[in-house]
């Protein structure tokens, strides 16, 4: 699914993906860039590698250097929460979609 959103974006639009490699659909949407040229910016070192990965630094640089956020998972979890708090501040549109690794 992550796959095919990036495909469908990139119909319409320029596609960079945002990413600090986490675990789960961060992590699945780099290498789909990656295997099928699309343009990233890995913050790892950043985020993940700083152990940023939970906090709202994070979120808040995450949403500040996208256009839309997609989230998947639970949306009660403290990183959609981080997320969707820094988008809704930043007036950033969220979509949120059922992803199973």
């Amino acid at each position: 699914i992550i796959g095919k959103i990036i495909s469908d974006l990139s119909e319409d639009y320029f596609v960079n993906i945002i990413t600090g490699n986490a675990d789960g659909a961060e992590h699945i949407a780099l290498n789909f860039a990656m295997r099928n040229a699309y343009k990233f910016d890995n913050r790892y070192t950043d985020w993940t590698m700083l152990g940023k990965e939970a906090s709202k630094e994070r979120a808040y640089e995450m949403a500040q250097l996208a256009d839309i956020i997609y989230l998947t998972g639970d949306p009660n979890h403290y990183l959609s929460k981080n997320l969707t708090e820094a988008a809704n501040e930043l007036n950033k549109p969220i979509s949120y979609f059922e992803f199973e690794d």
